[in-house]
């Protein structure tokens, strides 16, 4: 071979290697500007989030607004909601549209706000989609839904809508109402008061609460002042010394007679008999825990 063609080749061979190196370098420079957009975006998800949040950790928990710890508890407690974009963009839209209630910092836990941060995300570290058999709830993927939890599969707990179902409980307030046994198959429901719904124990589904003398099978599925009488219909709840039967009363049949709603600290058998605010809890009528999602945002887990 001449050597001018041997040149030629080490010409051509250092050409290429620029080329690739040029290549090298510009995908190098794409990468690093996707990965600072992204930790932009997050950012500025962040700021929005706890500029909101923050005004209910000062309303509610009297806590100062200026939270310089904020950012990094978020991203700690749900990480996997911040590394979606679309679960971001959800979030804030979710929560803008909820911020003019009156409510909005006490009844925060109450609102539907599936896509915002959520501690119950953080040990799904699977990939199994709802529906998937499961053995443990760590198999599963997390959802921007709902809950997700393994009940044999893969299952997300969502906010019931009228008709929805199966359903597991009803939301009164922070008071929890839950159905015996579990729901099967990929999909289950809540059904909030606030929403005007109660989870129906004959069908499962979310419904709107039976009015006085209208046809029931079930207390539960009445309105809460009224109760399942001997004829299926709602009927008003009896008061303190009435006779009775189980479920009739205001607060507790005991023995034959009426008791009044129990009040905080007193035993209990269901939510039931306990005043309105309190739920059966261990036995004795409670106030519920503080809002967990609000307090997450809030306060450092100990």
């Amino acid at each position: 071979m001449k050597p001018r063609s041997l040149r030629g080749f080490a010409l051509l061979g250092l050409a290429v290697a620029a080329v690739v190196v040029a290549c090298s370098n510009e995908e190098e420079e794409k990468r690093e500007a996707a990965e600072k957009a992204e930790a932009a975006a997050k950012d500025a998800f962040l700021s929005d989030y706890c500029e909101i949040v923050s005004d209910c950790c000062n309303k509610v928990l009297t806590l100062p607004k200026a939270d310089p710890t904020c950012k990094q508890r978020i991203s700690t407690l749900d990480p996997k909601m911040l590394d979606d974009a679309q679960a971001r963009t959800d979030c804030l839209a979710q929560l803008r549209r909820v911020t003019a209630l009156s409510d909005f910092c006490t009844e925060l836990g109450n609102l539907e706000l599936p896509a915002c941060p959520d501690a119950h995300r953080k040990d799904l570290t699977g990939a199994k989609k709802p529906g998937d058999a499961c053995a443990a709830d760590a198999e599963c993927a997390p959802s921007f839904e709902g809950v997700v939890a393994c009940k044999g599969v893969c299952q997300v707990t969502k906010r019931g809508k009228d008709g929805d179902g199966p359903c597991v409980a009803t939301m009164d307030g922070d008071v929890e109402t839950r159905l015996e046994g579990e729901a099967s198959g990929a999909e289950a429901f809540v059904c909030f008061l606030r929403d005007e719904l109660v989870c129906d124990p004959t069908d499962k589904k979310c419904i709107k609460p039976i009015a006085l003398r209208g046809a029931c099978t079930d207390s539960a599925a009445c309105e809460r002042s009224a109760f399942c009488d001997d004829s299926k219909e709602c009927a008003t709840r009896k008061a303190s010394g009435s006779s009775c039967k189980k479920d009739e009363c205001q607060g507790e049949c005991v023995d034959g007679f009426c008791k009044a709603p129990v009040s905080e600290g007193g035993s209990c058998g269901s939510n039931v008999v306990c005043a309105k605010g309190l739920a059966c809890a261990a036995g004795k009528c409670s106030k519920p825990p503080e809002d967990a999602r609000l307090a997450a945002s809030c306060v450092e887990k100990k």
